[in-house]
């Protein structure tokens, strides 16, 4: 769909003739997470009369429906030239449903009042409205009741008229009622450090408890690797993102098989050796015996709970390779 007057929408709110009346409109990091929160808890609370249809359609989905809630994250780069809000999509988080969306400010320009307020406006409205009549009459609601220079309703209708910017009735917005009653006092705003490190999407490494330790796991995938002929399927292995499932990450069935061998088994000799189901005829007429039936695919079990119980799966797993390169080593040094 066209966002057709987005460009009109950013030349208006620039040229706020009361943008700088009532002092400064700056926030902190901390208070850009208060507002965002503090809003996010008022709609929840709302009675749904007082919402739009369409916003209680995206949450009334399910059982339970979704938890509204907005995450913020600040964006560090001094060229990024956007602020811009995304939708996430309905997850599952802390063990609620909830229906996310992602604010993030650019912290060298975008941390007043208008922009925060303008892409808080763009989650309170359909991902498909953008900056339709719809998406302004809803930022023009909270620039009303939150911004600290207090517009009028006369001074932003006549604002958007004389820019030629389309809009609903902004008291005939739903969220026009289900704001009337809220307020903010940005000095109440906690310190919040640990959210406002969230925000900067910084991940703390965490130690690696397994370092010394012997992986397995990267020895198979080194020896597949190194010879192509190797086959190890790990398609069955259990990849769970939710955080009550993450004992089972990397747990279930992998099948090992090769693709070097010709196929013997009705005795076909090859020039200078063959094989049985389970041994070798070198040239020194020695027959060499091996772990496992070359000609079967090997399906091994990956199970436990901890590093240490899965290493010991997987090391059966690197066994069966190992005994597919000896077989290969031994077959290629035999035929020539």
């Amino acid at each position: 769909m066209r966002d057709y007057q987005k460009s009109r929408c950013y030349r208006w709110e620039n040229r706020f003739p009361w943008l700088d009346r009532n002092g400064t409109q700056e926030l902190s990091l901390n208070q850009i997470i208060y507002v965002v929160r503090y809003l996010d808890w008022k709609v929840r609370l709302m009675p749904t009369k007082n919402r739009p249809e369409e916003f209680n359609d995206q949450l009334n989905i399910g059982e339970y429906g979704y938890y509204y809630q907005n995450h913020v994250r600040f964006i560090k780069n001094k060229n990024a030239k956007t602020a811009y809000s995304r939708y996430v999509g309905c997850r599952r988080e802390s063990k609620k449903d909830k229906f996310l969306y992602e604010l993030s400010f650019p912290v060298a320009w975008a941390t007043n009042w208008r922009i925060v307020l303008h892409e808080y406006a763009h989650s309170l409205c359909k991902i498909s409205d953008l900056h339709n009549s719809t998406w302004v009459s809803t930022y023009c609601v909270l620039l009303y009741y939150f911004h600290p220079a207090q517009p009028t309703i006369d001074e932003l209708a006549q604002s958007l008229n004389e820019r030629g910017i389309d809009f609903d009735s902004i008291t005939g917005n739903p969220w026009f009622k289900g704001f009337a009653r809220v307020k903010i006092d940005i000095n109440k705003a906690p310190a919040f450090t640990n959210l406002v490190k969230k925000a900067w999407n910084v991940k703390k490494r965490k130690p690696n408890v397994n370092k010394g330790k012997k992986n397995w796991k990267l020895r198979v995938t080194n020896l597949v690797k190194k010879y192509p002929f190797l086959a190890v399927n790990t398609d069955d292995l259990s990849t769970f993102e939710y955080e009550q499932y993450k004992e089972y990450v990397g747990t279930g069935t992998v099948y090992v098989y090769n693709e070097f061998y010709p196929d013997t088994r009705n005795g076909h000799q090859l020039d200078r050796g063959y094989f049985t189901r389970e041994q070798i005829a070198l040239n020194n007429d020695e027959i060499k015996d091996y772990l496992n039936d070359p000609y079967c695919e090997h399906y091994l079990d990956i199970e436990g709970d901890t590093f240490e119980e899965k290493q010991k799966c997987w090391k059966k797993v690197y066994e069966r390779c190992q005994n597919y390169v000896e077989i290969y080593q031994d077959l290629t040094q035999t035929i020539g």
